[in-house]
């Protein structure tokens, strides 16, 4: 019982923090995934409304409209929305603000397991 073969083409989806790999985002990406590496969480939200508004520039040149490519942040390192039960949504309106469409976040650590529980319970807020 395998599943059935794929029909539509798979979209593309391109991680990119360079100006060079958010160039082959604006060219041909049908979405852009952002991760902060090891950089501190509030230098990476800067960097991400940057990087935002240099996507916006660089589809506009191509004649794209911008909005037609899905945001999407992976969450971690600095980004540790499972560490008190204030994190996820705080995490969600930031970048909810800079124009994200999506968050990828990885499964808790056993001591976040309590917070992740609670947040899950309530997830349809968030959406």
């Amino acid at each position: 019982m395998t599943p059935a073969p794929v029909r539509d083409r798979l979209p593309i989806i391109v991680a990119a923090n360079g100006p060079k790999a958010l160039g082959v985002v604006a060219a041909h990406a049908d979405a852009w995934v952002t991760f902060p590496g090891a950089a501190p969480e509030p230098e990476f939200l800067a960097a991400t409304a940057e990087r935002s508004r240099a996507l916006d520039r660089l589809c506009a040149d191509r004649g794209r409209d911008s909005r037609a490519v899905r945001r999407i942040l992976l969450a971690y390192g600095s980004i540790t929305p499972w560490s008190t039960p204030d994190a996820f949504p705080s995490m969600v309106e930031r970048y909810r603000e800079l124009g994200i469409d999506e968050i990828v976040c990885y499964a808790p650590k056993p001591e976040e397991r309590a917070v992740f529980d609670k947040i899950v319970e309530r997830l349809a807020e968030w959406r």
